[in-house]
């Protein structure tokens, strides 16, 4: 798993992931996310998931990420990493 950039705010209550999964497969289930969500130094971290399947939510109308909808303290930092798709931008 690739290394997960630090999400200020983040408390780990995967409510990102679930949304993701959500939006992929119909289904609730951390292993149907395309993000993950962990430890990550002090703090908490997100990364994508390998192979590579965040779509931006696309059908969901633009700049409309669900992780980013359901996330109750890291909305910002997630919003960036998730448009910047994992490409090297720091999150915070």
């Amino acid at each position: 798993m690739p290394e997960k950039i630090k999400l200020d705010g983040c408390v780990n209550c995967r409510a990102c992931e679930m949304a993701c999964s959500l939006h992929h497969t119909g289904k609730f289930g951390y292993k149907y996310s395309s993000i993950s969500i962990g430890l990550a130094g002090d703090g908490v971290g997100v990364c994508f998931k390998e192979p590579f399947t965040c779509d931006t939510c696309e059908g969901e109308g633009e700049n409309n990420f669900q992780c980013v909808k359901y996330c109750y303290r890291a909305k910002d930092a997630l919003r960036v990493f998730i448009a910047a798709q994992g490409k090297g931008i720091s999150a915070v």
